[in-house]
């Protein structure tokens, strides 16, 4: 027995394909055979149809396309709450976008050090969605606790670039749809 080329099994299968996706009857079949089914008649539809009114039949409104920003951005954040809660230390950061683009990839970094300026293990988070302008995140990173943890440190990135961190005493949340919620 000889042995098939795969490639001619390709392209049969590619043939075949197109000739079925391309639909239509062939030429030699009688018209009656190549006429659509008839659908039933209208009586047989369901009379109890309620009318549905335009504005609930009109698709979503798209959400909104705002360009990501290149380069620096700027964030306003709270002071993070760092509690301590079983084996670990959990630190929940609220920020707002303060830019005129979305930031889009936003990452939160978290450093940890003992008295003797050693790195301890650490926790970092990034937003799924991009953080629309004006827009209201909120992060939490789950550290695992240590007896020597003295100090910690914040880094914030993004995607295309840095970030320009600003501490606020509060943020006013305007709810923006598409807006990111708690991470």
């Amino acid at each position: 027995m000889t042995r098939s080329n795969p490639m001619l099994w390709i392209a049969s299968a590619v043939v075949s394909a197109g000739l079925i996706g391309c639909g239509g009857a062939p030429a030699d079949m009688p018209e009656e055979a190549a006429a659509p089914a008839e659908a039933p008649p209208a009586a047989a539809a369901p009379a109890a149809m309620p009318e549905t009114p335009a504005a609930e039949s009109a698709p979503a409104e798209r959400p909104r396309f705002v360009a990501p920003i290149r380069g620096e951005a700027e964030v306003g954040y709270l002071q993070p709450d760092v509690k301590v809660q079983g084996n670990e230390v959990v630190t929940t950061i609220r920020l707002k976008n303060l830019s005129n683009g979305a930031i889009a990839g936003l990452r939160i970094e978290e450093f940890w050090w003992d008295s003797n300026n050693n790195p301890l293990p650490a926790d970092s988070q990034r937003l799924r969605e991009p953080l629309l302008p004006q827009g209201v995140a909120e992060i939490v990173l789950h550290t695992p606790k240590s007896a020597d943890m003295k100090r910690n440190s914040y880094k914030f990135s993004h995607a295309n670039g840095t970030i320009k961190t600003q501490l606020m005493d509060s943020i006013e949340e305007e709810a923006a749809e598409g807006e990111p919620s708690a991470q």
